[in-house]
Order: structure tokens, then C-alpha cells, then sequence
């Protein structure tokens, strides 16, 4: 968002404690007017799978009213009723990186474990699929 210039604000961000709550109160809270969202992007797949269900049931047509995107490219993301747009990470070389990290922090004597502690940045892939599509024409109020 910032790369984009647009604000951070903090009352578009939701965060769930629990991934088997309802999202139902969720569903409706994203819709709930004057100003609802043209997009939604989830920090998991699941969850936006279990969402779109719940925003469909209120009306809302996925993606022609609002486009949604989930996270991890889950094995089940393309064979969901509607197929889920999602980032997938390359898993294989993040895991390669985690054991390379560990093997180095295990050579280090203990006292210089702590210090040295490593950070490996990765890109991830946007997956389009049809949960996502144009933003829809909406009049401003």
C-alpha cells in the first residue's frame, strides 16, 4: 500500500483469533455500508474460502462486486467453487533457507547464537485465478 501511496487504515485491517470462528460477523462487517470494499486480501487461504461463502450468502456477488484474495496457494485453492486468487511462496527454497540457517546457527559457539541471528527475504508468486476481477462501477456518494 505504501508503494502505492495509499494510507494505512487501520479500520479496513480485521484480525481473527481463531481460524474455525464463524465469518459470518466478518462478512458483514466488510460489507456494511455506505463504503463497502471493491477487493479483500486474507492472510490464508481457508479463511478466504470459508469468506467468500459467507459474503455470497449476504448478496454480494464474488468477483463481480468484490474480488478476494487468499494466501499459501493451499492445495485446494483452484478447486474451490469459485478458483481463489492467491499468493503462493516458493516452499521448497524457504525450507532449504530455514535448514541452511539452523545448520550455520548450530556451528556458532552458544554465546554468539543469539547475536547473529539471520533473515532471508523471498518473492512470492501472485496466482490469478477467478476470484478476482475488475473493480465494479460504484457511484461515489
Amino acid at each position: 500500500m505504501r508503494a502505492a501511496g495509499l494510507p494505512y487504515r487501520r479500520e479496513l485491517v480485521y484480525l481473527l483469533d481463531d481460524s474455525a470462528t464463524s465469518l459470518s460477523p466478518l462478512a458483514q462487517a466488510i460489507l456494511k455500508p455506505p463504503k463497502a470494499p471493491t477487493a479483500i486480501i486474507t492472510g490464508e487461504d481457508n479463511i478466504a474460502a470459508r469468506l467468500i461463502v459467507e459474503i455470497e450468502a449476504l448478496g454480494c456477488r464474488v468477483p463481480d462486486d468484490l474480488s478476494v484474495v487468499g494466501f499459501d496457494d493451499s492445495w485446494f485453492s483452484g478447486l474451490c467453487r469459485i478458483p481463489l486468487t492467491t499468493m503462493r511462496l516458493p516452499q521448497e527454497s524457504m525450507s532449504e533457507a530455514l535448514v541452511n540457517l539452523v545448520v550455520q546457527r548450530i556451528r556458532l559457539p552458544i554465546e554468539d547464537r543469539a547475536a547473529r541471528a539471520g533473515r532471508v527475504t523471498f518473492a512470492g508468486e501472485l496466482v490469478v485465478r477467478q476470484s478476482c476481477g475488475p473493480p465494479p462501477n460504484r457511484q461515489s456518494p
